[in-house]
């Protein structure tokens, strides 16, 4: 088995506040795993370090084969276009635009597979797909940011919280949605505080006391 993320001894702390300390996981490519912590307990600091948005203060840590103590800031960010997967809580998209016409952005725009098609579907994406970001709600523009990631078929995919907001149902896809995305053989990472999502992980991460229970 391939592993696509590596992390030793990594600490991160803002000020005098430690955030993460002598942090040790990795995750195997076809791998689904969440990290769950109360809120403040890291999990949204340490998505932002694999997703090469912010440093560690100290440690190793190795992404889809590259180690990011190696790239600059121009290397991380060819790295998320081509490898890396993020979806933040707060939606990063084009406002201006249609959802259509933000899902077409991308390094490699292709005819979606028969799965991606059916993720579309069960998202219900199409019941507003010409319609401009900014008349959206915001769990529509969570199932937008979470197609948009699904078809980037990414080495690695990070997702902050992706189900909240969504009713029982749209969560429940987004769940299934990211089973089979692992099982395809990325390796997915959730932060989440929902036990419905860990009980489709592999493993569960636990942060307790800045380190990890694993």
């Amino acid at each position: 088995m391939t592993t696509r993320i590596t992390c030793h001894g990594i600490t991160k702390s803002y000020g005098e506040n430690v955030v993460l300390k002598d942090l040790d996981f990795w995750v195997d490519a076809g791998e689904l795993v969440t990290l769950v912590s109360p809120s403040g307990g890291g999990k949204t600091t340490l998505l932002n370090i694999l997703g090469g948005l912010t440093t560690a203060d100290q440690g190793v840590v190795e992404v889809a084969g590259q180690d990011f103590s190696q790239l600059d800031e121009d290397g991380r960010a060819g790295l998320r276009r081509h490898a890396i997967g993020i979806v933040h809580q707060s939606s990063y998209l084009f406002p201006w635009l249609s959802v259509n016409e933000n899902l077409e952005i991308g390094p490699d725009p292709r005819a979606p597979a028969p799965w991606l098609a059916e993720a579309r579907r069960n998202l219900g994406i199409d019941d507003f797909h010409d319609t401009e970001i900014n008349k959206l709600s915001g769990g529509q523009r969570r199932r937008v940011c979470i197609l948009r990631a699904l078809q980037m078929e990414a080495e690695v995919l990070l997702l902050d919280e992706p189900t909240t907001g969504l009713d029982d149902h749209l969560a429940s896809c987004v769940r299934r949605a990211l089973r089979d995305l692992a099982d395809r053989g990325c390796a997915v990472v959730v932060a989440t505080h929902e036990e419905a999502t860990s009980a489709v992980a592999d493993r569960a991460i636990a942060l307790r006391g800045r380190r990890t229970i694993l």
